[in-house]
């Protein structure tokens, strides 16, 4: 996913895409979708033969007990867009492949994540998923300088019982959440060419100043926001 969210719901399970999240299908599969947040989203398909299915897609979609809706941490994130721009730039075969694998080293090099709590009933964790994706569609939807209490005033629950939730849930913290969100969106951006100053990306994706931003940016990807800049514009990738 490039930008934007939307819902969607297969085999009795309900997730929210976005950015920060993939999702693994299986040909043949029932899917409905609805688009909560806007219809400007932009996203990427992968489609693997039976074969390469069972060796990368079959081991993410194991891992979640049936829900097929994975983490895309900023590292997944930056090798996407690297391997978006060698097709842009009209790269060879050989090294849009060798990107390919390179995309999902990294993404199956992710740690597992939590499913929710085993010892609640299948309501209880339908309920939890829910609250998880109006929380999801809250941030993708302007409010990612809102705070915890704020945020759990806007989807009805209190704030302890929210983040203990999505912490199980999604097996990240709201926070990591929100900031693989903002790099993410950095990484658009800075895709786009060197025009726009650091401290108007810092304003405009939730930062308190651009020393913030750059932190932000190289505790995710270990590089600084204008090392990847020339990468990201260097590769074609706009």
């Amino acid at each position: 996913m490039h930008r934007g969210g939307f819902l969607r719901e297969a085999k009795g399970r309900r997730s929210f895409l976005d950015p920060a999240t993939g999702y693994v299908n299986l040909a043949g599969t029932q899917e409905r979708f609805a688009s909560p947040v806007d219809n400007n989203y932009i996203f990427t398909a992968i489609i693997f033969t039976p074969d390469a299915f069972d060796e990368h897609a079959g081991v993410l979609a194991r891992r979640r007990d049936g829900d097929w809706a994975f983490p895309v941490s900023a590292a997944v994130g930056l090798r996407h867009r690297e391997l978006l721009g060698a097709c842009h730039a009209g790269a060879d075969r050989l090294e849009i492949e060798e990107r390919l694998h390179t995309l999902l080293d990294v993404l199956l090099a992710q740690p597992p994540v939590g499913t929710g709590d085993a010892t609640v009933s299948a309501a209880t964790r339908a309920q939890h998923h829910r609250l998880v994706s109006r929380v999801q569609e809250a941030l993708n939807s302007g409010h990612l300088t809102t705070g915890l209490d704020e945020l759990a005033g806007l989807v009805g629950s209190s704030p302890h019982h929210l983040s203990r939730v999505f912490r199980r849930v999604t097996g990240r913290t709201i926070t990591a959440y929100r900031n693989d969100l903002r790099v993410r969106a950095v990484l658009e951006d800075l895709a786009q060419g060197p025009d726009t100053a650091l401290a108007d990306l810092a304003a405009a994706h939730g930062f308190t100043d651009h020393s913030h931003l750059t932190r932000t940016i190289r505790n995710h990807l270990g590089e600084c926001p204008s090392a990847l800049r020339g990468k990201l514009t260097a590769a074609g990738a706009t």
